[in-house]
């Protein structure tokens, strides 16, 4: 196998590196445009690997060798991000890359049970049996007892609204 043909081999499927980098360059960019670039790195280092079991030097000394080493990106951007870029818009980080995204992640996907879990420890602590977490658009979440036991709120709750029958914290 020449040179020549495992690099056509390489290049074959090789993502548009030029298009994607000025996508994310202009700010014009999709997830999928990064998985190019990753995809397309990983391509380079194929072709540098290859070309160094051949040795070849170009004119003013320049060969594969000296080509700058792109691994570091590459790896980077292959821990940062999922496989398949292509389908989804969000959750393009992959799990495990940060601790922090991955707690909000889990936080997003499982609200409904964590507020749930959040309004029956309020009721324990309270003794406050009709207690309620809610959300709106005005306020957002908030809690909600009947105004007959606005006594037993803890003071750490902050009032934020009263109604007709029940008081907003």
């Amino acid at each position: 196998n020449s040179l020549t043909n495992i690099i056509r081999n390489f290049l074959s499927g090789c993502p548009d590196l030029e298009r994607a980098i000025n996508r994310i360059r202009f700010k014009k960019f999709s997830p999928k445009d990064i998985g190019d670039v990753r995809d397309a790195l990983r391509r380079i280092l194929d072709i540098q690997h290859a070309a160094l079991d051949y040795l070849i030097p170009y004119e003013d000394d320049f060969a594969f060798n000296n080509i700058a080493d792109f691994s570091p990106l590459y790896n980077l951007l292959r821990s940062a991000l999922v496989d398949d870029l292509s389908t989804s818009r969000e959750n393009i980080i992959a799990d495990g890359y940060s601790n922090q995204l991955d707690q909000l992640k889990y936080i997003k996907n499982n609200i409904s049970d964590l507020i749930t879990d959040l309004q029956a420890q309020y009721i324990n602590q309270t003794n406050i049996n009709t207690l309620k977490i809610k959300s709106n658009a005005i306020l957002g979440w908030y809690i909600e007892i009947p105004l007959s036991q606005k006594s037993k709120a803890p003071n750490e709750f902050i009032h934020k609204q009263t109604l007709v029958n029940s008081m907003r914290y």
